[in-house]
């Protein structure tokens, strides 16, 4: 038998092994299901107004914030930047929120501009999102709970409850919000349709997507 180099033996199985890889890729780049496309009734920008009530986070007060989402590349992923002022100084946010299809919940994460960062697991139920956070300080657990409505397409009303230790649930914030420019990628079709007929529930356990008031105020 001829001295065939060791190499040259390995190529038959690299290309099987390259044709294998390519029978498992998929036939053409995967497409956002129903629960990202739920996402796009928060597009664009947004103006609120955020009311916060005394509380074991904050001394209680107001904030304006302008807040612009569009989608990530791929669509799967919603990023928003926002601009805050009112009793916490000037602070600008960073937002992310996808859907976790393992967990079947919103991943909703947020850092800031004075060293923040948080994340919250979300639902959608029947035209209401529901999203939960749970942080430590000082030797207590603190869990938010936020929740969001849009009474139109171009509105949108957050309320923001506290239980600390596992107590009872406290409000604490509520914000309301107009969006004043549509993005790009606008409500016409699909996203229209979510706030017409809502879909049938992603969850049934239990923001605007905008949660930085309540990162502020830690």
């Amino acid at each position: 038998m001829p001295n065939i180099p060791r190499a040259l033996l390995f190529l038959p199985l690299l290309a099987m092994s390259a044709n294998l890889l390519l029978a498992q890729s998929p036939a053409s780049p995967l497409q956002p299901g129903p629960e990202s496309r739920q996402l796009a009734v928060f597009l664009g920008t947004w103006r609120d107004e955020a009311v916060f009530q005394p509380s074991p986070i904050s001394p209680g007060g107001r904030m304006n914030l302008t807040q612009t989402c569009d989608w990530f590349s791929g669509g799967f992923s919603l990023v928003c930047h926002t601009d805050t002022s009112g009793f916490m100084g000037d602070i600008k946010t960073l937002t992310i929120i996808t859907y976790d299809s393992d967990a079947k919940q919103y991943t909703h994460f947020e850092l800031n501009s004075v060293g923040y960062a948080e994340s919250a697991m979300g639902t959608y139920n029947a035209g209401v999102w529901t999203f939960v956070r749970e942080s430590k300080n000082a030797g207590k657990t603190f869990k938010i709970r936020s929740t969001i409505k849009l009474p139109t397409v171009d509105s949108a009303l957050m309320t923001s409850e506290i239980s600390v230790d596992g107590g009872p649930w406290s409000p604490i914030m509520e914000l309301k919000g107009n969006r004043t420019k549509q993005s790009a990628a606008t409500l016409n079709g699909p996203a229209q349709r979510l706030l017409d007929k809502p879909v049938t529930p992603l969850s049934t356990t239990g923001s605007r997507l905008n949660l930085s008031p309540l990162l502020l105020s830690k």
